[in-house]
Protein backbone atom coordinates (compact mmCIF):
# COMPACT_ATOMS: atom_id res chain seq x y z
CA UNK A 1 0.00 0.00 0.00
CA UNK A 2 1.39 3.33 -1.06
CA UNK A 3 1.70 5.93 1.70
CA UNK A 4 0.08 9.28 0.86
CA UNK A 5 1.88 12.54 1.60
CA UNK A 6 0.16 14.86 4.05
CA UNK A 7 -1.59 17.86 2.50
CA UNK A 8 0.86 20.44 3.92
CA UNK A 9 3.82 18.68 2.28
CA UNK A 10 2.08 18.87 -1.09
CA UNK A 11 1.41 22.58 -0.57
CA UNK A 12 4.96 23.51 0.54
CA UNK A 13 6.58 23.40 -2.96
CA UNK A 14 3.76 25.56 -4.36
CA UNK A 15 4.25 28.18 -1.63
CA UNK A 16 7.98 28.11 -2.17
CA UNK A 17 7.61 28.73 -5.92
CA UNK A 18 5.12 31.57 -5.32
CA UNK A 19 7.42 33.19 -2.76
CA UNK A 20 10.36 33.08 -5.15
CA UNK A 21 8.20 34.53 -7.92
CA UNK A 22 7.12 37.48 -5.75
CA UNK A 23 10.70 38.13 -4.68
CA UNK A 24 11.88 38.07 -8.31
CA UNK A 25 9.12 40.49 -9.35
CA UNK A 26 10.22 42.96 -6.68
CA UNK A 27 13.61 43.25 -8.43
CA UNK A 28 12.20 44.01 -11.88
CA UNK A 29 13.03 47.51 -13.19
CA UNK A 30 10.34 50.06 -12.50
CA UNK A 31 8.68 48.16 -9.64
CA UNK A 32 10.40 50.24 -6.99
CA UNK A 33 12.64 53.26 -6.66
CA UNK A 34 15.91 53.33 -4.79
CA UNK A 35 17.67 56.50 -3.68
CA UNK A 36 21.31 56.48 -4.61
CA UNK A 37 23.57 57.20 -1.69
CA UNK A 38 25.85 60.18 -1.78
CA UNK A 39 28.54 60.07 -4.39
CA UNK A 40 31.63 61.24 -2.57
CA UNK A 41 34.62 61.12 -4.87
CA UNK A 42 37.79 59.40 -3.72
CA UNK A 43 39.89 61.74 -1.66
CA UNK A 44 42.62 63.13 -3.91
CA UNK A 45 46.19 63.44 -2.84
CA UNK A 46 47.95 65.76 -2.24
CA UNK A 47 45.46 68.35 -1.04
CA UNK A 48 45.95 72.03 -1.88
CA UNK A 49 47.54 74.05 0.88
CA UNK A 50 45.85 77.05 2.51
CA UNK A 51 46.69 80.40 0.90
CA UNK A 52 49.33 82.50 2.71
CA UNK A 53 47.86 84.14 5.80
CA UNK A 54 44.94 81.70 5.93
CA UNK A 55 45.25 79.13 8.75
CA UNK A 56 42.91 76.59 7.17
CA UNK A 57 41.25 75.84 3.85
CA UNK A 58 37.86 74.23 3.19
CA UNK A 59 38.61 71.82 0.34
CA UNK A 60 36.44 71.75 -2.78
CA UNK A 61 36.12 68.20 -4.08
CA UNK A 62 33.16 68.93 -6.42
CA UNK A 63 30.65 66.66 -4.65
CA UNK A 64 27.44 65.69 -6.44
CA UNK A 65 24.60 63.56 -5.08
CA UNK A 66 21.26 62.42 -6.47
CA UNK A 67 17.86 61.84 -4.86
CA UNK A 68 14.79 60.23 -6.44
CA UNK A 69 11.74 62.47 -6.39
CA UNK A 70 8.80 60.86 -4.61
CA UNK A 71 10.77 58.41 -2.50
CA UNK A 72 9.89 58.08 1.20
CA UNK A 73 11.58 60.74 3.35
CA UNK A 74 13.98 58.26 4.99
CA UNK A 75 15.44 57.54 1.53
CA UNK A 76 15.89 61.23 0.69
CA UNK A 77 18.93 61.82 2.89
CA UNK A 78 22.29 62.37 1.23
CA UNK A 79 25.68 63.12 2.74
CA UNK A 80 28.44 65.56 1.89
CA UNK A 81 31.97 65.17 3.25
CA UNK A 82 33.89 68.05 4.81
CA UNK A 83 37.64 68.24 4.21
CA UNK A 84 39.71 70.94 5.88
CA UNK A 85 43.42 71.48 5.37
CA UNK A 86 45.43 73.39 7.97
CA UNK A 87 45.24 74.24 11.65
CA UNK A 88 42.37 75.99 13.39
CA UNK A 89 42.57 77.44 16.89
CA UNK A 90 38.86 78.19 17.19
CA UNK A 91 35.99 75.68 16.86
CA UNK A 92 34.65 75.38 13.30
CA UNK A 93 30.93 75.14 12.60
CA UNK A 94 29.79 73.68 9.28
CA UNK A 95 26.44 74.12 7.54
CA UNK A 96 24.72 73.99 4.16
CA UNK A 97 23.05 76.96 2.49
CA UNK A 98 20.84 77.34 -0.59
CA UNK A 99 19.15 73.94 -0.10
CA UNK A 100 15.81 73.37 -1.87
CA UNK A 101 12.69 74.68 -0.11
CA UNK A 102 11.70 72.46 2.80
CA UNK A 103 15.08 70.69 3.03
CA UNK A 104 16.84 70.24 6.35
CA UNK A 105 20.51 69.61 7.07
CA UNK A 106 22.57 68.60 10.06
CA UNK A 107 26.16 67.61 10.90
CA UNK A 108 26.58 63.88 11.45
CA UNK A 109 29.69 64.04 13.65
CA UNK A 110 31.04 66.61 16.08
CA UNK A 111 29.57 70.10 15.84
CA UNK A 112 31.34 72.36 16.17
CA UNK A 113 34.68 70.82 15.29
CA UNK A 114 37.02 71.39 18.23
CA UNK A 115 40.38 73.08 17.73
CA UNK A 116 42.65 70.88 15.67
CA UNK A 117 44.34 70.27 12.37
CA UNK A 118 44.02 68.14 9.27
CA UNK A 119 46.01 67.60 6.10
CA UNK A 120 42.89 67.87 3.91
CA UNK A 121 43.10 64.21 2.91
CA UNK A 122 40.66 62.66 5.37
CA UNK A 123 37.21 64.10 6.00
CA UNK A 124 36.79 65.81 9.37
CA UNK A 125 32.99 65.52 9.40
CA UNK A 126 30.03 65.28 7.06
CA UNK A 127 26.69 66.96 6.64
CA UNK A 128 23.39 65.25 5.91
CA UNK A 129 20.71 66.87 3.74
CA UNK A 130 17.14 65.62 3.65
CA UNK A 131 14.77 66.89 0.97
CA UNK A 132 11.01 66.56 0.65
CA UNK A 133 9.55 63.92 -1.65
CA UNK A 134 7.85 66.77 -3.52
CA UNK A 135 11.06 68.66 -4.28
CA UNK A 136 10.88 69.66 -7.97
CA UNK A 137 13.11 67.82 -10.43
CA UNK A 138 16.30 69.68 -11.21
CA UNK A 139 19.88 70.43 -10.30
CA UNK A 140 20.47 72.46 -7.15
CA UNK A 141 23.72 74.22 -6.32
CA UNK A 142 24.09 74.44 -2.57
CA UNK A 143 27.04 75.63 -0.50
CA UNK A 144 28.95 73.87 2.21
CA UNK A 145 29.99 76.61 4.64
CA UNK A 146 32.65 76.41 7.36
CA UNK A 147 33.35 79.19 9.86
CA UNK A 148 35.41 79.64 12.98
CA UNK A 149 33.71 82.97 13.72
CA UNK A 150 36.58 84.95 12.24
CA UNK A 151 37.16 83.20 8.91
CA UNK A 152 34.30 81.87 6.76
CA UNK A 153 34.76 79.75 3.64
CA UNK A 154 32.29 78.06 1.32
CA UNK A 155 32.45 75.57 -1.54
CA UNK A 156 29.70 74.59 -3.99
CA UNK A 157 28.05 71.16 -3.76
CA UNK A 158 25.42 69.78 -6.12
CA UNK A 159 22.16 67.94 -5.52
CA UNK A 160 20.35 66.42 -8.49
CA UNK A 161 16.67 65.46 -8.07
CA UNK A 162 15.54 62.97 -10.75
CA UNK A 163 13.01 60.24 -11.32
CA UNK A 164 15.87 57.71 -11.59
CA UNK A 165 19.40 58.20 -10.29
CA UNK A 166 21.20 55.62 -12.44
CA UNK A 167 23.35 58.38 -13.97
CA UNK A 168 23.65 62.00 -13.07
Amino acid sequence: MKKRLPFYLKLTPVLLVLSLLFIAISFLPGTHKVALAAHIPPTPTPAPTPPPGTPWLLENYAQTTCDVQGNPSFELVTYYGVWINGTWTRPITVSITHAPTGATSWPTYTDPLPRGSSNGIGGVTELAVQILGTTPLGTYTMYLVATDGKLTQRVPITLVVKTICATY
